[in-house]
């Protein structure tokens, strides 16, 4: 509930209190009347219009024709001594004749009058509850001996309806009555009190003592004790009821004393208040809220001026102080062309239609700076009536939004500019792998629009034999850690055919769920071309020095022969030493031959069914005689057939087996393992020798490539025995792959699909 709808609440019930009453301000000695309820325009035959805004003693002057009457100045010393005093000041039976309206005549009247004092969070007086009784007809029975008894029955019925009118407004209201007798300790309570407090009937005194929540009893007794001496018993407090739920209470009472200043009585009320202290409490959390909302929050009166802003509010629009919030008209806040849109377009479809939303501009008070935010209005009603009574507001300050937005598109605009200049092409797909950006190097390569390349609009421009092994790839990866690369060509603007490798690294949202890829198109023509001419070169030269090798060494072998024969041990040893290097440049001029068939997609495999494990024997026994440093340690399990190239797994396991052996000179086993995994067979080389570093791992498989580092360097070799062996897998549908620890050794695997 907002504190404007409290406002309204209070406002409604104060209105339709039964007795008499006035809100008077305290600015002496006009005394303006802020408020009247519709009992004290009824008991002075006023009308609300005239009295609001004006001085008391204006509207209410004393009687020319009577001195008696004038007691204005009583009325003001009342007045006076409450605000003084800070307490209830009572002036009775005194006369103040009221104007007849509409004449000049002025009609008797005779008055008992409270002038409650009304006091802000530090005790100040702000405001004065006057509420006069009219007495007039008692006191002319009082004064007059002469009245018959008939005139006294009748006044008699007339105090019992007041007395029942009394009774009813009490019991509408919810307060309890009260009456404590000090000589007797006897407690006379209403039925609404009893109910207050929990009881269905009637209780003696200490079980209401009883029934005050425990943690405020002290309250209650000490606001007893101050009633003794000031006469007047106010507290508010908790009670906790035999059943039901905890309930607070206003008690409000008069104590009466003899004339030696002894208590006689106590005559009171109580008042459940909990539904206004939960009132209270949760428009304390709004309070709160609005308080430390980073949004303007707003209520405007319909007479043009803030009656709450709150302090983001304040900060944004300059106000210093909550009295700045009401004295500065709305129209300040704007420059007068966008007042003219708030009066005539804005304020209108609020009343209109209940609420406005959109952008407007509003003015610092003070810096004068104009600046933009958007405005959410609604229309606020009067419960009863259902009329227009404010217009509540929240505005939310656009300048940082409008920064960061433009923060942003500037970003945009230099990211642009950037894959604009860059020299590959630069692309993302969402998650189901359609194209949602490339930069402009790809339209430019391709001769091609943007929208022509969205979603699988990009493929067209790639060489007709290259398409189904792209998309192939890019369902090989989907929604995988993998990272995505592929070459294909492209058809050149120019109408010439270029190569391209793409790359793309996975995109993963907060979730971890798969968004898509962004990676670069390298053109890599060139180096395909110098690729292609190194690759003729190895291949040529490979051919060409076969021929020679191998006359090199049916000739060293015949001169060791002939040495040997002739008893020349020393020399035939050095033409054996000769051969052997002459084997190793055999193997080398192999290997090449090998690169140059697999690039050229020329290497010829013979597929045969063969028992796997006895292969794999034969070769470790053939191995083992080469070396007499390291053992080559077996555990085979049942592995069964595989249908491939014998001889080219045997080239593989080879050079597994021979690379173990020269990479781990400071050990003296190798161990070789095989098994049975699901639907393949897993052989395994394990050395104990250098290792290899984890960041390069990945690479051992390519073409030349060597591990580098110092020790590695002292080992001889192309770097082409591992890119032969992971080619040669490849196409038998296998899969290889290594684990390595630097200085622990490495573990050189590889699987086939077994034959069923």
């Amino acid at each position: 509930m907002s504190a404007t709808t409290n406002h309204l609440g209070f406002s409604l019930i104060f209105r339709h209190v039964p007795a008499a009453c006035l809100i008077v301000g305290t600015d002496a000695p006009g005394y303006t009347i802020l408020d009247v309820n519709e009992a004290y325009l009824l008991a002075t035959k006023s009308r609300r219009e005239s009295l609001i805004g004006q001085s008391v003693f204006s509207v209410f002057p004393d009687n020319p024709g009577d001195a008696a009457s004038n007691n204005t100045s009583r009325s003001a010393w009342s007045f006076g001594e409450a605000i003084r005093t800070g307490e209830t000041h009572i002036l009775a039976n005194y006369r103040y004749d009221i104007p007849v309206p509409g004449t000049e005549r002025f009609e008797e009247r005779y008055w008992t009058a409270t002038n409650t004092p009304i006091k802000d969070e530090s005790g100040k007086v702000i405001y004065l509850l006057h509420s006069p009784a009219d007495v007039t007809e008692y006191n002319r029975l009082a004064t007059n001996e002469a009245a018959s008894i008939a005139e006294l029955r009748s006044h008699r019925l007339q105090l019992e309806v007041a007395e029942e009118r009394a009774r009813l407004a009490m019991a509408s209201s919810g307060l309890g009555m009260f009456d404590v007798n000090f000589d007797t300790g006897e407690l006379v309570t209403s039925p609404q009190f009893d109910l207050i407090f929990g009881f269905d009937e009637p209780r003696p005194y200490e079980d209401y003592k009883l029934a005050i929540h425990p943690d405020d009893r002290e309250l209650r007794l000490e606001a007893h004790r101050e009633s003794m001496v000031s006469g007047r018993l106010f507290y508010e407090a908790r009670v906790a009821p035999p059943s039901g739920p905890e309930r607070w209470i206003r008690a409000e009472g008069k104590v009466f004393f003899d004339v030696n200043g002894k208590g006689l009585r106590l005559l009171g009320t109580v008042l459940d208040i909990t539904s206004e202290r939960m009132a209270a409490v949760e428009q304390q959390k709004l309070i709160s809220l609005a308080d430390n909302s980073v949004d303007l929050m707003s209520i405007l009166d319909l007479n043009g001026v803030n009656s709450y802003i709150n302090q983001a509010g304040r900060n944004m629009l300059g106000f210093v102080s909550e009295e700045d919030v009401k004295r500065i008209p709305v129209s300040d806040l704007h420059a007068p062309e966008e007042y003219d849109r708030v009066r005539t377009e804005i304020l209108p479809a609020v009343i209109r239609t209940g609420r406005w939303s959109g952008m407007m501009m509003v003015r610092h008070i003070y810096t004068g700076e104009v600046f933009p935010v958007f405005n959410n209005c609604i229309r606020i009603d009067d419960p009863v009536t259902g009329k227009p009574v404010a217009i509540g507001a929240v505005m939310r300050d656009m300048r940082p939004e409008l920064t960061a937005k433009k923060a942003l598109a500037d970003s945009e605009q230099l990211l642009r500019n950037i894959t604009t200049a860059a020299p590959t092409a630069l692309w993302m797909t969402n998650a189901a792998l359609e194209m949602v950006y490339i930069n402009q190097t790809w339209l430019k390569w391709t001769n091609s629009h943007y929208t022509d390349n969205m979603k699988g609009g990009w493929l067209h421009y790639l060489h007709v034999d290259d398409r189904e092994k792209v998309i192939d790839r890019f369902r090989s990866v989907n929604g995988r850690t993998n990272f995505y690369d592929v070459d294909f060509r492209i058809i050149h603007a120019d109408g010439t055919v270029h190569w391209c490798t793409a790359s793309g690294q996975p995109q993963y949202d907060d979730n971890g769920e798969f968004t898509g890829y962004i990676g670069a198109c390298v053109d890599i023509t060139e180096q395909k071309s110098l690729q292609q001419q190194k690759d003729d070169f190895i291949g040529i030269a490979s051919h060409e020095l076969k021929t020679p090798v191998t006359s090199i060494k049916g000739y060293t072998q015949l001169l060791e022969q002939m040495l040997t024969d002739k008893g020349d041990l020393r020399e035939a040893a050095l033409m054996q030493r000769m051969d052997k290097q002459v084997n190793r440049l055999t193997n080398l001029i192999g290997d090449l031959l090998d690169v140059t068939k697999i690039t050229a997609g020329k290497l010829q495999f013979n597929e045969t069914v063969f028992d796997f494990n006895p292969m794999v024997r034969e070769l470790v026994e053939d191995l083992q005689r080469t070396t007499v440093r390291h053992t080559l340690v077996e555990h085979y399990e049942e592995a069964g057939f595989v249908y491939a190239d014998k001889d080219r797994i045997g080239q593989v396991i080879t050079n597994l087996i021979s690379n173990a052996i020269k990479y781990s000179p400071g050990s003296d086993e190798i161990v070789i393992r095989t098994c049975r995994q699901d639907n393949h067979i897993i052989l395994s080389v394990e050395d104990f020798g250098i290792g290899i570093a984890r960041e390069k791992l990945e690479r051992v498989f390519e073409q030349f490539y060597r591990v580098g580092g110092e020790a590695q360097q002292s080992f001889p070799g192309l770097g082409l025995g591992l890119f032969i062996s992971s080619e040669i897998i490849k196409r038998e549908t296998g899969k290889i792959w290594v684990t390595s620890e630097p200085g622990k050794g490495s573990t050189f695997s590889f699987q086939l699909p077994i034959l069923d």
